[in-house]
């Protein structure tokens, strides 16, 4: 199939059905069934690759604490009704080492027709209540990548939009290379940020990148790694 402009997005579109399936599947807590490849590069493989990205972002989609085994499930854009900390859990400044950061969105992009792709990391704390102050959070992209000058924070599982007042801010460094983000991340202290912080951004390829799944991107937060990130160029 090809766009009125001469692209071919029968690989494209085989991809994007393939996610869609993938994380409908794990967030109803059904097993993976990614289905077999014939290596011809063609819609067969491409719908597999898309499943089998879309599963795994929606296990992360999945409330914490949740297993695989067909538990229930909550879209992440439901609003969640009211809960409260731990009991006999108290707030502490200055602990972002309890802080835990993890990949959230992996960016796809295809190189034949380049378009800007999602990279989110996810900040939680292991269901202990945090207050770490400001803190610097630092996001570098899996080789091939750029990040746009866009950075969009939210509460995951939570409706209340983050205020002006608590919105981290951001700059790029190394020519887009790196992102850094400064905010106070606390986590379980409210009924809005149960759940910990998404942080949304959006990368694209840089000029001369090759295909590959690069897992060589890193975040570390006051210089403590934290997590690695991946990416995938096609």
């Amino acid at each position: 199939m090809t766009s009125a402009l001469g692209i071919d997005t029968t690989k494209q579109d085989a991809y994007n059905r393939g996610e869609d399936q993938g994380v409908a599947d794990a967030l109803a807590g059904r097993p993976s069934t990614s289905p077999p490849r014939d290596g011809r590069s063609g819609e067969q493989d491409y719908y597999a690759d898309g499943y089998d990205f879309g599963y795994q972002q929606g296990l992360k989609m999945r409330r914490p604490g949740e297993g695989n085994g067909g538990q229930p499930v909550v879209d992440p854009m439901q609003p969640m009704g009211q809960t409260t900390p731990p009991v006999g859990q108290t707030t502490t400044t200055g602990v972002d080492a309890q802080l835990r950061v993890d990949q959230a969105v992996t960016p796809s992009i295809d190189l034949d027709d380049p378009k800007p792709a999602g990279l989110a990391v996810l900040i939680t704390s292991g269901g202990v209540p945090v207050r770490p102050g400001r803190v610097e959070l630092r996001i570098a992209a899996p080789t091939g990548m750029v990040f746009d000058d866009y950075m969009t924070p939210s509460y995951l599982y939570s409706p209340t939009p983050v205020s002006e007042a608590e919105r981290p801010t951001h700059r790029l460094e190394e020519g887009g290379r790196v992102m850094v983000i400064t905010g106070d991340f606390h986590v379980r202290t409210n009924e809005a940020d149960q759940h910990g912080w998404l942080i949304s951004a959006s990368v694209r390829h840089m000029n001369g990148a090759k295909p590959g799944k690069n897992k060589d991107g890193l975040v570390t937060m006051n210089g403590v790694t934290k997590c690695a990130l991946g990416g995938n160029l096609f």
